[in-house]
């Protein structure tokens, strides 16, 4: 008799739901804090479990998950720090 081994996937449905709730949690944290302080740096731990997934969707979807929050967290969150430090150089002379 023929013997198959099957190498299990790590679940995806487990890092799609730990990727959700900690995107949830480090946009609330970035919610918080003033502009001016590099939280949304982050956001990187998405693209990491990403490739922990080893799904090349998921990576790609938490890229633009963590970019799309980033620029929300940068529009709710309370005023402090400097603009230029908040915004890359070329969108801050966008601006003037």
């Amino acid at each position: 008799m023929k013997q198959e081994t099957k190498i299990k996937k790590p679940s995806s449905l487990k890092y799609l739901v730990v990727g959700l709730v900690l995107s949830g949690l480090i946009f609330v944290l970035d919610a918080q804090i003033p502009l001016g302080i590099a939280d949304g740096m982050l956001y990187v731990v998405l693209v990491l479990l990403g490739l922990m997934a080893r799904n090349r969707s998921f990576i790609v979807y938490a890229a633009v998950l963590g970019s799309i929050l980033i620029v929300a967290g940068f529009m709710v969150s309370p005023p402090g720090g400097e603009g230029g430090a908040v915004l890359p150089v070329g969108c801050f002379f966008c601006f003037k």
